[in-house]
């Protein structure tokens, strides 16, 4: 059995896969860093070197479904691990009708790292996908079990969300040296009704429901912290952060959905002065991850409240273009044709799209950019470099690379211009 290592080490969800492997006697291939954010790359990866096991997050598996071209392409994989942030059945049902697979199933994992990584699975085929709307995390694996709490600590019942509870064998013993947040986070438990083996519970803060089969559903953070392309966020460490800019009176940094499905994270800003968006990026980049730099930032006068005093989160306007921004059209067929792409990607009309509008300032970040550079490789047979349209994230300017790279390289229309840059791997 070949197991492919996609997650990196110092991610919690490459555990499984390094010990699963060694400790069965199956073969680790570690996916080199430059391949595992490229979904082309990816797929050639899992096909020359015939993989049956591969992990990831649903990113993964959009980057696999954007960037295979043909019709029906074959896949050898017979598994994935996905976990890290929520699955939707969307992109699975997709991702079943788009590849020629040979029962090809996907596990949807859940669980913290206080508790050994994984603590459900939910296995998904082509016959169960269209079981449930929302599709759950499954059942506890062995040795491992799970409550759903109320408020009082009492077992709620069937439907009726509560507090995600761990316990059993795989729950570790706190955090070093930081006794409160241990007593906070691992309680112990007893119960009238049933015999606990393991009284030491711990409490993920996430919000879930027993349903009628037995499997569990997921549905979301009780408190602030959030999920974003399988990294678990405290958006008060951005709004902290953020504040610490000396334009900025007030913030709150909200995580949203898109048309799409995708979560992203969005910046409501009183500032003393007007500061774009890149020149915001440009400053968090120097105090925070790629992944915590939020993808919209919205200028406001002040923030809404409601009568308790919260945040008023439906008065807070949707992100978008900002208003007054220059519009210029295409000018050409291949703006047009990059246009297009994006509006695709970003789920932005086309008419709207300035052709000197920066990619990022449109909601665009590190796995759309992937997604929008595979579409191009589709669309004009032509193959980018990642930092070349990083360098160049306008309309306009990646128009005048194609162009270039097309004069330079005619008449061989699927030629790689791939030049080796010395560069830091984008974080998704």
């Amino acid at each position: 059995m070949k197991v492919a290592l996609v997650a990196p080490y110092i991610f919690d969800a490459s555990v499984k896969q390094v010990f699963g492997a060694l400790l069965l006697g199956y073969s680790l291939y570690i996916v080199p860093g430059d391949i595992r954010f490229d979904g082309e790359k990816l797929f050639e990866y899992y096909m020359k070197y015939a993989l049956d096991i591969s992990d990831g997050t649903p990113a993964h598996l959009r980057l696999l479904l954007e960037s295979s071209g043909g019709k029906k392409p074959s896949l050898n994989i017979k598994c994935f691990l996905i976990g890290g942030e929520p699955l939707g059945w969307n992109i699975v049902e997709k991702f079943f009708d788009h590849f020629e697979t040979h029962s090809l199933k996907i596990t949807n994992v859940y669980g913290p790292t206080e508790c050994c990584v994984d603590t459900t699975t939910y296995e998904i085929s082509k016959e169960n996908i269209e079981l449930y709307a929302n599709l759950p995390i499954g059942v506890p694996m062995p040795n491992q079990q799970v409550y759903i709490l109320g408020k009082a600590g009492s077992l709620q019942p069937i439907g009726v969300p509560g507090e995600l509870c761990i316990g059993g064998s795989s729950v570790s013993r706190g955090y070093l040296n930081n006794p409160e947040l241990t007593a906070e986070k691992f309680i112990d438990y007893h119960h009238s009704s049933f015999i606990i083996h393991h009284s030491k519970l711990y409490r993920t803060g996430d919000l879930a429901r027993w349903l009628e089969d037995g499997n569990i559903e997921f549905l979301g953070r009780i408190d602030q912290q959030v999920k974003i392309r399988g990294f678990r966020i405290e958006v008060e460490e951005i709004e902290n952060n953020m504040l610490r800019h000396p334009g900025v009176k007030e913030v709150k940094v909200l995580d949203k959905t898109d048309n799409k499905g995708d979560k992203y994270l969005c910046a409501y800003i009183v500032s003393e002065r007007l500061i774009t968006g890149s020149a915001f990026k440009e400053y968090l980049s120097g105090c925070l991850p790629g992944y915590m730099i939020p993808t919209f930032f919205v200028l406001l006068d002040r923030i809404p409240l409601t009568p308790n005093g919260k945040v008023d989160r439906r008065a807070l306007p949707e992100p978008g273009i900002t208003p007054g921004e220059e519009y210029i059209a295409p000018g050409n067929e291949i703006e047009e044709q990059i246009a297009v792409i994006w509006s695709e990607v970003l789920g932005i009309e086309k008419n709207k799209l300035s052709v000197n509008t920066n990619f990022f300032d449109l909601g665009g970040h590190s796995l759309k950019m992937m997604i929008m550079v595979a579409r191009i490789h589709k669309v004009l047979n032509l193959k980018l470099e990642l930092i070349q349209v990083y360098q160049a994230p306008t309309i306009r300017s990646i128009a005048a690379l194609i162009e270039v790279c097309h004069w330079v390289n005619e008449p061989d229309p699927g030629i790689d211009i791939n030049r080796k840059q010395e560069s830091d791997e984008i974080i998704l």
